[in-house]
């Protein structure tokens, strides 16, 4: 018998492109909220499963529960449920947010922008803070008895 000669399968080599998609993306079983365009008196439509029909209407910043979802980049859709009502129906991707309220773009851009800066203060010196009212001055434990050397011999 003659040894048998191995083929490779030259194979593409080449990575898929990665995804272009920034938004937010919530798992299954994560807590999540809806999010309106027009605020808090704005309402958001849930879906069937084939965003068909229209079954039922969450106000902006209601708590869901993701129960399922169904990748599609931007178009990305999210199968929820109301903690409240118990309303459970499909929501695009932009129709959610992972926080009750609406983050400003200033906030969200900058981690620094809720730091406090003292003022400057001319000459260079600042004040002493006064202490806390709350905090009580703590008082000095009674020292401590030294212990009696008992008596070598005790006849």
């Amino acid at each position: 018998m003659a040894p048998q000669k191995t083929f490779f399968v030259a194979r593409n080599t080449a990575r898929p492109a990665a995804s272009r998609y920034t938004g937010p993306i919530f798992s299954v079983g994560a807590r999540a909220f809806t999010n309106g365009a027009g605020g808090r008196e704005d309402r958001v439509s849930l879906l069937d499963e084939k965003a068909a029909v229209v079954v039922g209407t969450l106000i902006d910043g209601s708590e869901v529960e993701i129960l399922g979802w169904v990748p599609r980049g931007n178009a990305t859709r999210y199968h929820v449920r109301a903690t409240r009502s118990g309303l459970d129906g499909w929501l695009g991707v932009a129709h959610l947010r992972a926080t009750r309220t609406v983050q400003s773009a200033t906030s969200a851009a900058s981690p620094t922008a809720s730091v406090w800066i003292p003022p400057h203060v001319p000459g260079g010196k600042r004040e002493k803070p006064a202490p806390s009212p709350v905090i009580a001055p703590v008082e000095k434990a009674p020292p401590k008895r030294k212990p009696r050397a008992k008596a070598a011999a005790r006849k």
